[in-house]
């Protein structure tokens, strides 16, 4: 086995623990992004709403998140409060016949990016 993101042969499928340690810090970076747009913006009830936006207007620090190398479409931010286990049917249908990306942040925050490739 080896590691979906560097390729360092592994006992067992999955993320080697550098690998691992990254994707941590970067969801801390996110993390921090997202304390600042909501400061920005100053959503009411930001914990239970959704932003969306084209891939290439989102914030840097949630496009980094994706690994689909330029075929980004769309990126969604679904706030923590918003029930990350329920899915709108409409961003399920807006990634092109493929399943979008998803990312669970540690703030319980979750991040959906879609892509034509």
């Amino acid at each position: 086995m080896v590691c979906s993101k560097c390729y360092e042969v592994l006992p067992r499928e999955g993320s080697c623990l550098r690998c691992k340690q990254l994707a941590l810090e970067e969801l801390a970076r996110v993390e921090v992004c997202f304390v600042r747009i909501a400061a920005e913006f100053k959503p009411s009830g930001a914990d239970r709403a959704m932003f969306v936006w084209r891939f290439d207007d989102a914030p840097e620090c949630l496009r980094a998140l994706s690994t689909n190398g330029g075929d980004e479409d769309w990126l969604v931010y679904m706030g923590a409060d918003v029930k990350p286990d329920w899915v709108p049917s409409w961003v399920e249908a807006m990634d092109a016949g493929h399943e979008p990306d998803r990312f669970d942040l540690p703030n319980g925050a979750v991040v959906f990016i879609g892509a034509h490739a």
